[in-house]
């Protein structure tokens, strides 16, 4: 299984004495751990990974940590977390221009703010996310599938958006974002 593979590549790592790839194991474990759901673990793994990332003094490891970090509290419920990984890894991936990056964090970071009852933030968070999912989808000479990818994580953007408007008593704004949703979903058919 991926946990075997990973627990495997971790105990290689510290064997060896290779702090790079002792993040990389942790990050991974994390991530795994998240997508079973098992999110406490997920947290912890994901806090040695920060560590390390911390002591080599790796951004873009720290970028992905803070990020992973972020999500996972966030499917905890406990949003302040969220909230506060998901800034610090917002801040790090403007540094480095990872606007991808940027885009999920502002994205996942919409969604926290909008869970702790901070609309007005979500709503500018979820609009900056949206935005830059649309400029790199038709920037970048991607694959299909991965413009696809990130078209599904504009598009839940958009959705969002719409939720929060509505919520704020935005309702023609909320209509408007819908439109623009669809527009850009019937110009990508072209």
């Amino acid at each position: 299984t991926a946990l075997q593979y990973h627990q495997l590549d971790l105990q290689i790592a510290e064997e060896t004495n290779n702090p790079t790839c002792q993040g990389r194991a942790y990050g991974n474990l994390g991530l795994t751990y998240e997508s079973l759901g098992t999110f406490e673990r997920a947290v912890v793994y994901q806090e040695q990974h920060l560590s390390i990332a911390a002591q080599m003094n790796d951004l873009a490891a720290k970028t992905v940590s803070y990020s992973s970090l972020g999500r996972t509290h966030h499917a905890l419920q406990n949003y302040s977390q969220a909230v506060m990984y998901l800034q610090e890894g917002l801040r790090l991936a403007e540094q480095l221009g990872r606007r991808e990056d940027e885009a999920k964090i502002r994205h996942g970071l919409g969604l926290s703010l909008w869970a702790s009852g901070n609309l007005e933030e979500a709503q500018h968070q979820l609009y900056r996310a949206s935005a830059l999912f649309e400029t790199i989808r038709h920037e970048a000479q991607l694959s299909t599938d991965y413009k696809l990818s990130l078209f599904d994580l504009q598009t839940s953007s958009y959705q969002a958006l719409q939720r929060v408007l509505v919520t704020l008593g935005h309702h023609d704004e909320a209509l408007a974002v819908a439109e623009r949703g669809r527009t850009r979903a019937f110009a990508d058919l072209l």
